[in-house]
């Protein structure tokens, strides 16, 4: 057997090796979390989560929402953890709490601020969103009293 061989033998056993090794090691991105403010205020809005089991806190992000704005904090580590969105008010608006589970199969996590509810919405990537909560049963406005068929062609212009 000549040195090449030997080298090439020895190259082939350690990449090998190796990889048996790093079978079950996995490579795991963070959660992109997506915040959207649907009110006709400004309102604050403070995201966090906590580790299952213990009380570690594992994410804590606040947020100053406008009107119309898209926000997309820090992202988050996957993993067994309560996350919780807290909307706070002022002396007119009460503040509104929503929690939910992230696991390690989360892909995303959607928070919409409306007026009067707060929805969280924690996708695991099977098509269905978890924990989603909708307290105003939709997507209303105030303009149209809660019911988007009583809209007028005015308030489409709008």
């Amino acid at each position: 057997m000549n040195r090449r061989t030997v080298l090439r033998s020895a190259g082939a056993l350690g990449a090998i090796g190796l990889a048996g090794c790093l079978g079950d090691v996995g490579v795991e991105s963070p959660v992109p979390i997506e915040v959207y403010n649907e009110a006709d205020r400004t309102f604050n809005v403070q995201l966090e989560a906590h580790e299952r089991g213990m009380d570690r806190q594992t994410y804590d992000e606040s947020i100053a929402m406008t009107p119309g704005e898209r926000a997309i904090p820090g992202r988050l580590e996957r993993g067994e953890q309560r996350f919780r969105v807290v909307r706070h008010g002022d002396d007119e608006y009460d503040d509104l709490v929503e929690t939910g589970t992230i696991t390690s199969e989360t892909q995303l996590v959607v928070v919409r601020v409306y007026d009067d509810s707060l929805e969280l919405e924690i996708d695991d990537g099977d098509g269905d969103a978890k924990n989603e909560t909708r307290r105003n049963g939709g997507n209303e406005t105030r303009r149209n009293g809660g019911n988007e068929t009583d809209a007028t062609s005015d308030d489409a212009d709008e």
